[in-house]
């Protein structure tokens, strides 16, 4: 990824430390997926809360040697990541034991079903596969931001954790959806799955525009430099913060249309689309426009917002053609196929 020698001691040492978080990060992920299944959500806010707030108060700790403990630098930063994800996987076993009498068992993790395992991946490994691909994408990405310099490497980092920021409520309202969905989709009730993708887009897009607008010409400076005070820093993150009002809304289409597609078993094609626009689309042009014209770090972002919007656009006219909807009917019933999309179509 082209990182500096002064960066690369640092990080070499995070990543060894940050791999013990793995297994508690995965079984984090799975834990909190089944709290949601189940409605219980806010449970699962407030772990992720208690962990959050116990790696920040550990960062302190580490980063600056309070307590009296020796400052560690980034080192401190991944132990306490660690800490924290080892935490939330206590808590959430004990919540999941509590509110859905659900007792699980040492020997009960060597016991396969291999039917409801199939079915599981048939939906999982599409979407991890997905996400995969954005990671990969991301990192290729920040090898070119890389390329130029220690200054777009530091922009390109602090400008991606605001943008977190603007994603979490359509992040919210997506998996809010995904699991009315999901609840739709088991009581077979698809007229209602179907409209509500479209009320939940419509909600989300109109919000996202509005949090754009407020964070490129409100809240988007000041946010900054409560993390950076460099000027240069500041010049480089403005066009992204333009750029933002652009990109947000198309983001939108993938995070909620996605999240819906799953939930109804139609996994495969946003994997599809999302190798095909992030591959084809994303990083040729990032590398063009960023690289080649030297338009620097907004070049190589305005690769990442023509990937939101070819992949959002690809989306919404897949749940508009309904083709999830033959494959959900005929495989849970495949005999009232015809009844059942023609009340569709007729709006019933």
């Amino acid at each position: 990824m082209q990182i500096g020698p002064d960066l690369r001691a640092g990080s070499q040492k995070y990543l060894l430390i940050i791999i013990l978080a793995l297994v508690p990060e995965a079984l984090n992920l799975v834990l909190a997926s089944i709290l949601r299944g189940f409605g219980y959500t806010r449970e699962s806010m407030l772990v992720s809360l208690a962990v959050n707030t116990i790696t920040v108060v550990g960062n302190l700790i580490f980063l600056f040697g309070f307590l009296g403990l020796p400052k560690m630098g980034v080192a401190g930063v991944a132990l306490s990541t660690v800490i924290g994800r080892i935490i939330g996987t206590f808590l959430l076993f004990k919540i999941l034991s509590n509110r859905t009498k659900i007792k699980v068992k040492m020997n009960q993790m060597l016991l396969w079903n291999k039917n409801l395992v199939k079915r599981i991946l048939g939906i999982g490994l599409p979407g991890a596969g997905e996400n995969l691909s954005w990671h990969m994408q991301f990192m290729v990405c920040t090898s070119f931001v890389a390329s130029l310099g220690d200054i777009y490497l530091s922009t390109h980092a602090i400008y991606f954790q605001i943008c977190i920021f603007i994603m979490l409520f359509a992040q919210s309202l997506a998996m809010g959806t995904e699991v009315i969905i999901g609840h739709y989709v088991g009581a077979f009730k698809l007229r209602k799955v179907y409209n509500r993708l479209l009320k939940s887009l419509k909600i989300g897009f109109l919000c996202t525009i509005i949090i754009a607008l407020g964070n490129a010409f409100v809240f988007g400076k000041p946010l900054l430099s409560l993390i950076s005070d460099d000027k240069e820093v500041l010049e480089i993150a403005k066009n992204l913060f333009l750029l933002s009002i652009i990109m947000e809304p198309g983001r939108i289409f993938n995070i909620i249309v996605i999240n819906s597609l799953r939930a109804t078993g139609d996994a495969k094609f946003p994997l599809v689309m999302a190798l095909i626009s992030m591959w084809g689309i994303s990083i040729p042009l990032g590398y063009f426009l960023g690289i080649y014209c030297e338009l620097g770090l907004l070049g190589i972002w305005i690769g990442f917002c023509a990937d939101e919007w070819f992949r959002g656009i690809s989306m919404y006219i897949r749940w508009k053609s309904r083709i999830w909807e033959k494959k959900l009917v005929l495989t849970k019933r495949p005999n009232l196929y015809q009844f059942a999309h023609q009340k569709l179509v007729n709006g019933k």
